[in-house]
C-alpha cells in the first residue's frame, strides 16, 4: 500500500505544475558561492524567546484537585527561537535573534546567558513586562505546553519591520507562529517579501496555534510558506494545514499551493517531503534512551540549514538533520547542542 502511494506521489512531482526548481544553482547564485563552499555564515532567528520549565514523565493526567509525581525537571532559557539560536551558534553561524523580552530577572538572564554564548540579542526589544514563560508537561507519548505570553504581546509589526530592514544575504528561521501575535498578522506577508527581496534564505516552522488551525490562520500560514524557501511543519501540523488525513495526500496538497520545498518532521520515523521538485525522505537514527524531545524540531531545522549551507545534497542534508535531532533528544541542557565538528565526525562514522 505504501509503495502505491509513493509511486502516486512520485508521479505527481514529475508532473507539470508550473514549478521549476533548480535549487543548487539558485542557492549558489543567491549567496555568490561556488559549489563545495559554505554559502553563508549569518543566521537570524525570528520568534519566541521564553523560559521553558519542563517536567515529566507522566503516564496519565492527575484527577482534578489531586497530585502526581514526575521524575524529570529542567529549566532552560530557550523557546523555539532560543533552541534554534543555540543550535545555529553551535553549528558555526554568526547568530542573531529578533524577539521581545521582559525587563524582569528572566529577561536579564537571557541577555547575560546569550551574550556569554556569543549570540547577538541587539535586535531584541526589552519591554516593561514579564518575559514569556512556557511550562512543558512530558508524558510517555507526547508533550503539552501552558504558556504565558507576557513580553511577546509587544512583538508587533512595526518593531519587526525595523529590525529586518538590514537583514540580507543570511539564513532566516521564522518560528513561533503559534505564540507570536505579529506572525499571525497579515502584515507578515509584506515583511516576508522584504526578507526575500534582501536575498535571505528562509525556513518557516509554523508550530501549533493556541486555538488550532482555523481557515484564516491556515491561509496565512500557507501564504508565508509560499514565500519561504523551506516549509518545515511536523506531521500533525502538515495534516491540519492541508486538511488531509495521510502524509502523501498532505504533500500533494501543499505542493499544489505553490510551496517550493516542504520537509515534514516525522519524529521517530524521520522526515519526508519534496525538495527541488522531487520526493525526499530520511529515516530517524535509532537511540537507546530518550531524555527530552522538546526542541528536537528546532534542532532539526538548524541542522538542515547547516548541511545545505555546506552545499550538501538534500538526501545527505536530511540524514544529517535527523541524526542531529535524534542525538539531541538523548541529552539534557546545553549538551544537546553539538558543535558541527562533533556532530559531523560522529555522523560520518555512522553514515559511512
Amino acid at each position: 500500500m505504501l509503495s502505491v502511494v509513493s509511486l502516486s506521489f512520485h508521479s505527481f512531482l514529475n508532473g507539470n505544475f508550473g514549478f521549476e526548481s533548480k535549487m543548487d544553482s539558485q542557492f549558489c547564485n543567491k549567496f555568490n558561492a561556488k559549489k563545495g563552499e559554505s554559502i553563508v555564515k549569518d543566521a537570524y532567528v525570528i520568534g519566541n524567546l521564553n523560559l521553558d520549565i519542563v517536567v515529566g514523565y507522566f503516564e496519565r493526567w492527575p484527577e482534578v484537585g489531586s497530585n502526581i509525581n514526575g521524575n524529570y525537571f529542567d529549566c532552560r532559557y530557550t523557546g523555539a527561537a532560543g533552541n534554534s539560536a543555540l543550535t545555529m551558534k553551535q553549528l558555526g553561524f554568526n547568530t542573531h535573534v529578533i524577539s521581545t523580552i521582559g525587563d524582569d530577572e528572566v529577561g536579564k538572564r537571557f541577555v547575560d546567558e546569550f551574550k556569554r554564548l556569543g549570540i547577538d540579542l541587539s535586535k531584541c526589544k526589552e519591554v516593561h513586562d514579564k518575559t514569556c514563560i512556557s511550562i512543558g508537561i512530558l508524558s510517555n507519548e507526547d508533550r503539552t505546553f501552558f504558556t504565558f505570553l507576557g513580553s511577546l504581546n509587544y512583538f508587533d509589526d512595526n518593531f519587526l519591520k525595523e529590525k529586518i530592514e538590514n537583514v540580507r544575504d543570511a539564513y532566516v528561521i521564522l518560528c513561533g507562529f503559534d505564540v507570536v501575535p505579529v506572525l499571525q498578522n497579515s502584515e507578515i506577508i509584506n515583511i516576508m517579501k522584504t526578507l526575500r527581496a534582501n536575498k535571505n534564505f528562509i525556513l518557516f516552522d509554523p508550530g501549533w496555534p493556541v486555538n488550532g488551525w482555523n481557515e484564516e490562520k491556515t491561509e496565512l500560514a500557507l501564504k508565508i510558506a509560499t514565500l519561504s524557501d523551506i516549509f518545515s511543519p511536523n506531521l500533525k501540523e502538515a495534516l491540519a494545514i492541508s486538511r488531509k488525513y495521510v502524509l502523501d495526500d498532505a504533500l500533494i496538497s501543499l505542493k499544489s499551493r505553490s510551496i517550493h520545498n516542504c520537509i515534514v518532521k516525522l519524529g521517530e520515523k524521520g522526515a519526508s517531503g519534496f525538495f527541488q521538485g522531487k520526493y525526499v525522505s530520511a529515516n530517524a537514527f535509532r537511540v537507546d534512551t530518550i531524555k527530552d524531545t522538546i526542541g528536537a524540531g528546532d534542532m532539526f531545522n538548524s541542522a538542515l540549514l547547516k548541511a545545505l549551507s555546506e552545499n550538501w545534497e538534500i538526501e545527505r542534508s536530511l540524514k544529517f538533520a535527523t541524526f542531529y535531532a535524534s542525538s539531541g533528544i538523548t541529552k539534557v541542557g546545553n549538551e544537546r547542542y553539538m558543535s558541527f565538528e562533533e556532530a559531523y565526525s560522529t555522523f560520518e562514522k555512522i553514515h559511512c
